[in-house]
């Protein structure tokens, strides 16, 4: 992981412009990374019965607050509607092959959510902002097809249903302003609201560009 330094003006969330001084005194909550051990995830591959082919990650420098730190190396995926589920298919599995049944995955998990508590979680979703949907939304993804292009792009319920479904912290980088968006199991039944690192859980890190087109991190680079 590569250190740099800068004077120019970063975008703070998405209007207010701050100075790089300024942002090492934003209050933010603090969260550690490290890279996800290959252990876990060939345990993650052989439980979901996905091929495991390699690791992408090589360094294992960790990281005392994501926060002072921006993607490095990514790896470049297609602009074809499937790069969030390519993105998650190429970090557990090292290939982006897998995407299509990821996908079929993390839409069952979500219908299956609401089967499992049945009103309650209805209730829940119904206060999120992707909750309202969220039903018609995985059972779309159902009929996506893999090999061609869709409109079916991944949503912020997506990424919380898929760090609930994986048991980890998706840590995304956000498109529009400086920082972090951290998702996991309390992101999947509270709402984005309820972004809170656990620190117990393995991380993952995907990179957001124009906030649809997703890209997975190998390496940082700190910048604060």
């Amino acid at each position: 992981m590569q250190e740099t330094s800068t004077n120019d003006i970063i975008i703070y969330d998405g209007k207010v412009q701050k100075t790089p001084q300024e942002l090492l005194n934003c209050p933010h909550q603090i969260i550690t990374y490290k890279r996800p051990k290959e252990l876990w995830l060939r345990n993650i591959c052989e439980e979901f019965e996905l091929p495991f082919s390699k690791t992408i990650f090589a360094s294992d420098e960790p990281v005392d607050d994501i926060y002072y730190w921006c993607p490095d190396e990514v790896i470049k995926t297609e602009s074809n509607g499937h790069c969030g589920f390519m993105s998650f298919s190429t970090i557990l599995t090292g290939s982006p092959d897998h995407h299509g049944k990821i996908r079929t995955m993390i839409a069952n998990h979500i219908i299956r959510s609401f089967d499992m508590v049945g009103g309650l979680i209805i209730f829940l979703f119904d206060k999120n902002p992707w909750g309202k949907n969220a039903l018609e939304y995985a059972n779309e993804d159902l009929e996506v097809d893999p090999n061609i292009p869709t409109h079916h792009w991944m949503r912020s319920l997506h990424l919380a249903a898929a760090a609930d479904l994986f048991q980890c912290n998706v840590l995304v980088k956000r498109s529009d302003a400086h920082g972090w968006n951290c998702y996991n199991t309390m992101t999947y039944v509270h709402g984005i609201e309820k972004m809170e690192y656990i620190s117990t859980l393995p991380s993952i890190l995907i990179d957001n560009h124009s906030g649809n087109h997703f890209e997975p991190i190998i390496t940082l680079k700190r910048i604060l």
